[in-house]
């Protein structure tokens, strides 16, 4: 019990017991080919999540700039940037890194640039 319990938390997908036939070959191999696929599946899953948190998080930077800037509400900008990114046929997240970068290459007219444009 101790060593399967060892297995388990190092993530083995399977073990055999000597002697080995090759009925309790082939299961093993299925299972073990099962769970793989099944980590591959979970961890695309999870970089697919990290991209959209990001892309989030650049829309949510670049609306707040459009609101700075141009004086609308939450959902006028994020209506000028959904309006902009299909006219442009860009990505939403393209787009609001493009916005993010020209507010630091031109730094905030009411005050100084971020540590980036100095």
């Amino acid at each position: 019990p101790a060593y399967v319990d060892e297995s388990a938390k190092m993530g083995v997908f399977g073990y055999l017991l000597k002697p080995i036939n090759s009925n309790d070959l082939r299961a093993t191999i299925a299972v073990a080919w099962n769970r793989y696929l099944e980590r591959q599946n979970l961890a695309g899953q999870v970089r697919e999540l990290q991209v959209k948190l990001e892309n989030r998080k650049l829309i949510e930077k670049a609306k707040g700039l459009i609101m700075a800037k141009v004086g609308l509400t939450e959902e006028q900008a994020m209506r000028r940037l959904q309006k902009q990114a299909r006219d442009s046929r860009r990505a939403m997240a393209d787009l609001a890194q493009s916005i993010i970068d020209a507010q630091d290459l031109l730094g905030d007219a009411d005050g100084p640039p971020d540590q980036a444009g100095k």
